[in-house]
């Protein structure tokens, strides 16, 4: 379980007050504060946005912000429409074909037991359940013509936002673990 994930189980949902002596729940609001300082501006916004479920709009919006700076190659409105789809996709259900881990196993013959990893066919390698290119379309701001015009461009500002994104989850992870011992 990630260090997000961790934090995202100690909200006040999960707590029941009407049962019980009362008291303090495990963790506080202010133990996630205690965890998420030292990190930089973005990684707070991100777990933030994470942890509300994207009903943060502030925290969502910063983001967005910082994600649409990482490219110059479409127009500003543009980038903070690749910026939301990046989010979103890393956000969706993981596949089930592959369990979210974006590899599929082929087994040659069960003697020789030589396995090859192919990317999944369902999510593409993705892991996760891929939007359509009409969503994905409508999010930047631009028509399915267009998108599959610039298909190219567009995937290869999506990977870079997307592996920025797990780098951020990264950063989150070793901070939560040097925190947590």
């Amino acid at each position: 379980m990630s260090y997000l994930e961790r934090l995202g189980m100690a909200g006040v949902k999960t707590v029941k007050f009407d049962t019980g002596r009362g008291g303090l729940t495990e963790l506080t609001g202010l133990d996630v504060v205690a965890a998420l300082s030292g990190l930089d501006d973005v990684c707070c916004h991100y777990a933030h946005a994470f942890l509300t479920n994207g009903t943060s709009r502030r925290s969502v919006d910063r983001v967005v912000n910082y994600l649409s700076r990482m490219t110059e190659a479409v127009k500003p409105e543009q980038a903070k429409g690749l910026a939301v789809v990046a989010l979103n996709e890393n956000s969706q259900p993981q596949c089930v074909a592959c369990g979210g881990t974006g590899i599929q196993h082929n087994y040659s013959d069960s003697l020789s037991m030589m396995i090859e990893a192919l990317p999944c066919p369902h999510c593409k390698g993705l892991g996760r359940k891929p939007m359509k290119i009409k969503d994905k379309a409508k999010l930047i701001g631009v028509s399915w013509d267009t998108y599959n015009r610039k298909r190219d461009l567009y995937e290869n500002e999506l990977s870079a936002m997307k592996s920025e994104i797990a780098n951020i989850e990264q950063r989150i992870n070793k901070h939560g673990k040097e925190k947590l011992g």
